[in-house]
């Protein structure tokens, strides 16, 4: 510990964190969790530097932080070292895989992810390396051939060569990636269903193999080929028309008040990731402090939330606007007892939250208009993606008050890349809606 006097741990800090006012307290407790990071969530424990990169902030910054930390024992040093959590043997990883991990390319690409921010959860990371051992043992290739070439040029032909091989063997049974009952049915029948899956096949093969190469400096250029690709896929668009009708939005909100209370996770969880189409992590991580603005005689809440998926863009800060006021209400509450919009931010929490949103689904019968490929109620898009649902709900909901030629601000307050990229896979304009937004500029 240092010999500099420890702030205040009431005091609230000159600095703040992703637009957010916190005391040294709040502060100290961050840089302990960063520092012991996080195994269930994929998340690793980060060195002071890292830490101060996370807060966008001098490493200076930090060093008071740790010892106010120490003092308040969330952090524990012995001889000098700041005791981590022993990170558990992954069970998924086999000793096939362990094997495959220690050649040098793929090595060195594991160190690559884990310090580029293109590297993802562990869970990413690790299901990169699973998908890039299932190509080279298929292709019966070593790793380096994806890097080999006499050009750059050369290597990203090649390698949408390869992938295009392992396609194909993988629709003729044989890949060493081993099909379920049904998909070896899809493929067996062909036609859409079958192209739609192997389109997916060669987007989840594609990332690792791009990964890989960026590791060693060569970048597939955007749009390179439509293999390589990694942009809005087509079938994206399959679920771009998933919505809450405003009935339905209004028949959600009575079962989660009448099943969970307006001062619950769950019904925090449910709108404010419906009004502020933030990601999982981003919901998880929000929050609870928040400034009132008026939209002309309208009170709204202004929050920000940090995206980690676009951290590169606008540092990965969203400003969201809260108007639903039983929403309002509830983030009163509990901004009096927590700074988090989720008070508990435990797995089991998460996993009942999932549990419950999925029961309201059923409640409102949804799922059935998105089932595209299954006859099971329980298997159809937004059963499989209960929270990522939320995010094509409230683009719906956004461009439904908004006006759907309002579409490029609605994907700034989304989070969204590209305006084409909320367009295409969240924005669907039915035919009498887009009559309606005709009707309302129309002009003689």
């Amino acid at each position: 510990m240092s010999n500099t006097a420890l702030p205040n741990p009431d005091d609230y800090a000159r600095k703040r964190l992703h637009g957010n006012k916190l005391t040294y307290r709040e502060f100290a407790s961050k840089v302990a969790e960063l520092t012991h990071g996080n195994q269930a969530l994929g998340q690793r424990p980060l060195n002071w530097v890292e830490i101060a990169k996370e807060f966008d902030c001098d490493v200076k910054f930090i060093y008071p932080l740790r010892d106010l930390a120490l003092s308040l024992k969330l952090l524990e040093c012995v001889n000098g070292t700041y005791k981590k959590p022993e990170l558990a043997k992954q069970e998924h990883i086999t000793a096939d895989l362990e094997e495959f991990k220690k050649i040098p390319e793929v090595a060195t690409w594991w160190k690559f992810m884990e310090h580029s921010r293109f590297g993802g959860t562990l869970k990413g990371r690790t299901r990169h390396i699973k998908h890039l051992k299932t190509l080279c043992d298929t292709l019966q290739i070593h790793p380096s051939t994806w890097i080999t070439g006499n050009t750059p040029s050369e290597i990203f032909k090649q390698g949408d060569k390869l992938i295009e091989q392992f396609i194909e063997l993988h629709k003729n049974g044989k890949s060493t990636m081993h099909p379920t009952k049904k998909t070896k049915q899809i493929l067996k029948e062909g036609g859409k269903r079958a192209e739609l899956y192997l389109d997916h096949l060669r987007y989840e093969m594609v990332q690792p193999r791009n990964s890989f190469s960026r590791a060693f400096g060569y970048k597939y250029p955007d749009l390179y080929s439509a293999t390589s690709s990694q942009s809005v896929k087509k079938f994206h668009g399959n679920y771009s028309d998933v919505m809450l009708m405003p009935e339905e939005f209004e028949q959600a909100k009575r079962w989660a008040i009448e099943h969970h209370g307006i001062d619950s996770d769950f019904f925090r969880w449910l709108f404010f990731g419906v009004e502020s189409c933030a990601r999982k992590q981003a919901i998880k991580k929000a929050q609870s402090q928040y400034s009132e603005i008026d939209f002309r005689g309208r009170k709204a809440f202004v929050m920000s939330v940090f995206e980690s998926k676009t951290e590169h863009l606008k540092k990965g800060i969203y400003k969201k606007y809260v108007t639903i006021p039983e929403l309002q209400e509830s983030i009163k509450l509990v901004s009096k007892r927590s700074p988090y919009l989720i008070e508990d931010r435990s797995n089991d929490n998460i996993d009942f939250i999932y549990d419950e949103l999925k029961k309201l689904y059923r409640f409102l019968q949804i799922d059935k208009r998105w089932l595209q490929h299954h006859e099971d109620l329980t298997t159809g898009y937004v059963m499989k993606h209960a929270t990522h649902a939320l995010r094509h709900f409230g683009c719906q909901l956004w461009l439904q008050r908004l006006g759907f030629s309002a579409i490029s601000l609605v994907a700034i307050m989304g989070g969204w890349n590209t305006m084409d990229e909320a367009l295409s896979s969240y924005g669907a304009i039915s035919d009498t809606m887009l009559l309606d937004e005709v009707g309302k500029v129309w002009t003689k």
